[in-house]
């Protein structure tokens, strides 16, 4: 006999043997509300937060200590284990829970041997009782006014159940309607309805059984109804096929009717392969061809598949195939599904011309999340230094969170790895839900090199993220993709990726998507059929656009089954479209071409000078003529209306190719104007190389070099190496003013690729043009390219140059500098042979930075007697200048100087026999060397580790880390003219 019954269902309530057990506190109701649901033990740190978010640990847990101790007075011991850090529910045959009982019955229904989404006899008296089962929605007026994380989980929770309802409902419609029982079947289908009065597919199921129950009348005034509904709620009209229901019932063909026919496809394992085009799927402009998905199947069961699979680890999968073949129609009817049953999903894409503009996809996607994530505490969760970091990207971010710190540059130890968790975790936070979250990333063939940076970062990271990582790119080859198929390679190796290459469509499946879409009364000529699909060459997306075509009348069925009068090929397709646009609506798309990615009406009435009233009408001809599309939730960067982009690429090319030079240079200066407009959200990252782009082609050099500079300044500080060198050498193309603080920056920025060659090159000519205050700074970078290099009399000269006229600098300057300086020359002295002047300049160095007491210095010159020590073999001395060393380069926060105090120490650690110690410190120095960009130090450092794995005897192991190494030896060697075998040799620095 049970003795305790839970209802969740409605108003929240306890039995105890039939009679009703009253429980002091809601939190206590809450946490046992958590527990059922959730199925599975829970640790007190997880309870307590999501109970007590507003507390301290401590706080939070003494109160979950109460709550738990009402539990137990409430229920007996044999139903619950509250361990010291773990908490579980452990129901038996004396426990029951109406939700658990309604999902047990739904769960009965798939072990009759059917598809999920059908039904047969045998799942009428599971459905009918699960129904009955339901007898409000869950925790129905209950909250916690104080636990915003609560109250989202029950949110999400009680939308759940509301969608597995619905299913329910409609499967009992199905089996009541088959069997002719066309009174139940109605009301099963009204309280369906009562569920969601925006659904079209149950108001067409009433209409129908209405009409089908001799009820006439009420059919049509179901119709009318579903009218007035969508006309009110979303200001459109019902699909075609609820026109046609109408018009059939009214002129009594009963005959034409059909209950299953009426539902939309309700299986949680398929994609939807009917012409029904919802109203909130995004905005589509009136008649456009909403075409089934063909030919994907074996590619949408891999997806379900992996994404039922993905628990505490992420997964991590790639679309891809040539432009057309379909892949953002199969990402977004997967999208489509996982939302429709609550997942949390942000999506972005990149644009052509757009490679060199720093994180712009990820900014993107932080964006619309937090923009949906409106009203609920998604930060609580956080820890502030992530979201500190993510505010670098955002700088908005401190007027949602008031006491969040200014952020810092990214030029400490660690900090770019500190960088990419933190977009990371907020990212992870913000599609946290009741199932794993999903970010989609569309043409990834165009992402800039830092997005694809912090791509492999979070793909190699997915272990402990509930989260799908699903991005497409196209196959032609490009540094892109081939960045994106070593991301893959990798993923698949770890096990959680999985690649999905898409076919074009065989004739026989393009056949079949030609006869569904195209209603016609009339027979279609096999010959136009076959051109037609000769013609879309089997891409669905081609294929649709002529389809398309004759659903606006552009192609006429009856005139084209003998004689092909179709333009060929799609961009003859797109010209037709264009050449028929008013002169107006022609202009406002030469203005959006000039845009580019995304675009609002705000930014086209700038851009293109047209009135408020002339841009609405334009927009709303583009959409009809399908030249653009609506972006509805997508977080543009630099847009603050509706958003819009074009629908294809060639059709922007088609634009541009029509537009005068003096027409295009207008266009694009006015929308740099617009885009510095204050209503615009900044994004340092991405709005610099955006005006630059822009002023460049407005013809304003002196504008465009300056923000080339901007950019490339802030690009590098996100290490963003690629896209910096990009925006400088534009800037220095471009007649920068100051052209050598561009060329320092070039220097730099090569000399961490390990082109040497190019950096000193750039280094020289900066001295040429800099002024004395700047040529000591130059010598010394110019020193330390020829120590990477093995040159120690070159590098030891420059050193030596380094040091005169060191007036120029200001006292409190001078000591930190030369100090540096004698700590470089000291070096390649030592690598020279060269001990005695090595140790002067040694002592010299330690004497400077003591006096200054400049904190990189100290740690400079610490290492360097660390290295010193370890050459005279004293282990013990070098152990403890090294430490040192570290130390003071974590308090100057130096990546560079902290690299090389972890590089000496794991040597010196090594000498001591604690070569496990060695590794763990060399794979330190690894991490920010990696995040640095530093290939030549990257190389030194996996070789210094393969040295160590072997000495532990993990020669496999030793082996990876020592083709790494190679593989970027040789890369840097090849560089240079002539061959310097010295690049191989760098082991301390």
């Amino acid at each position: 006999m049970t003795e305790y019954r839970v209802f969740l269902f409605g108003a929240p309530r306890i039995e105890f043997q039939q009679e009703p057990v009253a429980i002091d506190t809601r939190k206590a109701l809450a946490l046992l509300a958590f527990l059922i649901i959730s199925g599975e033990p829970q640790s007190r740190d997880t309870a307590a937060a999501l109970l007590w978010p507003e507390s301290d640990q401590t706080s939070a847990r003494a109160a979950l200590r109460r709550t738990l101790s009402t539990l137990r007075r409430v229920l007996s011991e044999d139903l619950v284990d509250f361990g010291r850090e773990v908490i579980s529910l452990l129901p038996g045959p004396k426990f029951w829970c109406d939700v658990t009982a309604f999902r047990t019955l739904i769960m009965d229904c798939k072990s009759h041997g059917h598809h999920d989404g059908q039904v047969c006899p045998r799942c009428l008296s599971p459905l009918t009782e699960a129904a009955e089962i339901y007898k409000g929605d869950f925790l129905a007026g209950f909250s916690l006014r104080d636990s915003a994380g609560f109250d989202n989980w029950q949110f999400f929770q009680a939308d759940q159940l509301r969608r597995e309802l619905a299913s329910v409902l409609e499967r009992l419609v199905v089996i009541h309607g088959d069997q002719g029982d066309f009174s139940t079947a109605l009301e099963f289908a009204r309280r369906w309805l009562s569920l969601d009065s925006l659904n079209e597919a149950a108001h067409r199921t009433l209409i129908s059984l209405y009409a089908l129950n001799g009820q006439r009348n009420a059919a049509l005034r179901q119709y009318r109804e579903c009218v007035r509904i969508l006309d009110q709620e979303l200001g459109v009209h019902p699909l075609d096929e609820t026109t046609q229901l109408y018009e059939d019932v009214k002129a009594n063909r009963l005959e034409k009717l059909n209950i299953v026919e009426t539902l939309s496809d309700f299986s949680s394992q398929q994609p939807a392969e009917t012409n029904n085009l919802s109203h909130n799927a995004g905005l589509q402009s009136p008649g456009l061809v909403r075409s089934p998905l063909i030919g994907r199947t074996q590619e949408w069961e891999q997806l379900i598949s992996l994404y039922q699979g993905i628990h505490q680890n992420g997964g991590f999968t790639t679309l891809t195939g040539e432009a057309g073949i379909g892949k953002t129609r199969l990402a977004q009817e997967f999208i489509a599904h996982l939302h429709n049953r609550g997942t949390l999903i942000l999506t972005t894409r990149c644009y052509i011309g757009e490679s060199n503009l720093s994180y712009a996809p990820w900014i993107d996607l932080l964006r619309q999340g937090i923009s949906q994530a409106a009203g609920r505490k998604w930060w609580k969760g956080l820890q502030p230094h992530w979201l500190n970091e993510v505010s670098l990207l955002l700088p908005e971010l401190s007027d949602i969170l008031e006491d969040l710190p200014k952020p810092q540059p990214i030029d400490g130890p660690g900090a770019q790895s500190r960088f990419y968790e933190g977009i990371c975790q907020t990212l992870e936070a913000l599609v946290t839900g009741t199932s794993p979250g999903v970010l989609f990333l569309d043409n990834l063939e165009w992402a800039d090199e830092s997005t694809l940076d912090l791509l492999a970062y979070l793909a190699r990271r997915l272990q402990g993220r509930p989260l799908l990582l699903l991005v497409s790119w196209e196959t032609e080859s490009s540094p892109a993709t081939t960045i994106l198929e070593q991301i893959l390679n990798d993923s698949m190796q770890q096990g959680y990726g999985i690649h999905l290459n898409l076919s074009a469509l065989l004739p026989a499946q393009a056949h079949d998507l030609i006869e569904r879409v195209v209603k016609t009364d009339q027979r279609i000529s096999p010959l136009f059929i076959n051109r037609l699909i000769e013609e879309s060459d089997g891409l669905p997306y081609f294929l649709v656009e002529y389809l398309q075509a004759i659903l606006d009348g552009e192609i006429n069925i009856e005139q084209a089954s003998d004689h092909w009068l179709v333009p060929t090929g799609l961009r003859g397709m797109l010209q037709s479209r264009l050449i028929s646009l008013t002169s107006t609506a022609s202009q406002i798309l030469q203005a959006a071409a000039i845009i580019g990615r995304t675009f609002d009406s705000n930014l086209l009435q700038t851009a293109s000078g047209r009135t408020e009233d002339e841009i609405v009408q334009s927009i709303e001809e583009l959409l009809a003529r399908h030249l653009i599309r609506e972006v509805p939730d997508q977080i543009a960067l630099h847009l603050t209306g509706a958003r819009y982009e074009f629908k294809h690429e060639q059709v922007q090319a088609l634009v541009l190719e029509e537009i005068s030079l003096v027409r295009r240079q207008l266009l694009h200066r006015r929308t740099a104007e617009a885009l510095l407009e204050p209503s615009r959200i900044p994004a340092p990252s991405i709005q610099d190389g955006l005006l630059a782009f822009h002023y460049q082609q407005a013809g304003l050099p002196e504008l465009a070099a300056d923000y080339y500079f901007r950019a490339g300044q802030s690009a590098r500080s996100l290490h963003a190496n690629a896209d910096a060198i990009a925006h400088f050498e534009a800037a220095l193309a471009l007649g920068y003013a100051h052209k050598s603080a561009v060329l320092v920056e070039l220097g730099d920025l090569y000399t961490l690729n390990g082109d040497y060659p190019q950096a000193i090159e750039q280094y020289e000519a900066a001295a040429a043009f800099s002024d004395p205050a700047q040529l000591p700074n130059i010598e010394q970078k110019i020193g330390q390219v020829y120590l990477r290099r093995g040159q120690w009399e070159q590098a030891a000269c420059h050193f030596e140059a380094a040091l005169f006229d060191l007036d120029v600098l200001a006292p409190e300057q001078r000591k930190a500098f030369e100090a540096i300086n004698r700590v470089d020359w000291s070096l390649a002295c030592h690598r020279a042979g060269n001990t005695d002047k090595a140790t002067f300049l040694a002592q010299e160095a330690l004497s400077l930075a003591e006096s200054s007491d400049d904190a990189l210095a100290l740690a400079q010159v610490h290492n360097l007697l660390g290295v010193l020590a370890r050459f005279d073999h004293h282990p013990e001395l070098a152990l403890k200048h090294l430490e040192e060393s570290l130390s003071y380069a974590r308090k100057f926060e130096s990546p560079s100087a902290q690299i090389a105090a972890l590089n000496n120490l794991a040597l010196a650690q090594a000498d001591l026999g604690e070569h496990d110690r060695a590794i763990e410190t060399i794979r330190a120095a690894l991490d920010d060397c990696i995040v640095l960009g530093d290939r030549h130090l990257e190389a030194a450092l996996r070789n210094n580790l393969a040295d160590q794995l072997r000495a532990c005897g993990d020669q496999e192991a030793a082996m990876a880390q020592l083709k790494e190494a190679v593989t970027i030896f040789t890369e840097i060697g090849q560089r240079v003219e002539d061959w310097e075998p010295e690049i191989w040799k760098l082991v301390e620095w």
